[in-house]
C-alpha cells in the first residue's frame, strides 16, 4: 500500500515514475521530477501524503513516520536504463 501511496503522489505532482521498490524499512524511487517543483518539496511531499493515509488507516497497529534523511542522485535520461531494471 505504501507504494502505491507515494507512486499516486508523485503522479499527481507531475513525477513520471519509472521504478518504486524497497523492503520493510527502506525505499527506492526513480522518479523524473518536474523542473518547477523544487526536490526536497517533491520529497516532503510524497513522504507526508503516505504517513497521513497510513496512519489514519491503522493498518500497521503503531504509528508510522519516515526517518529525517534522504539521499537524492541525478542523472541524465540516457543513464535511465542503469538505474531501472
Amino acid at each position: 500500500m505504501l507504494h502505491g501511496f507515494l507512486r499516486s503522489k508523485s503522479i499527481s505532482l507531475g513525477g513520471k515514475v519509472y521504478a518504486l521498490n524497497g523492503v520493510i524499512e527502506h525505499v527506492h524511487t526513480v522518479v523524473a521530477i518536474p523542473p518547477r517543483i523544487a526536490v526536497a518539496k517533491f520529497i516532503g511531499r510524497i513522504k507526508a501524503v503516505a504517513s497521513k493515509r497510513i496512519n489514519e488507516s491503522e493498518m500497521i497497529g503503531f504509528p508510522f513516520y519516515w526517518q529525517e534523511e534522504y539521499g537524492v542522485f541525478s542523472f541524465d535520461k540516457k543513464r535511465l536504463q542503469n538505474f531501472v531494471s
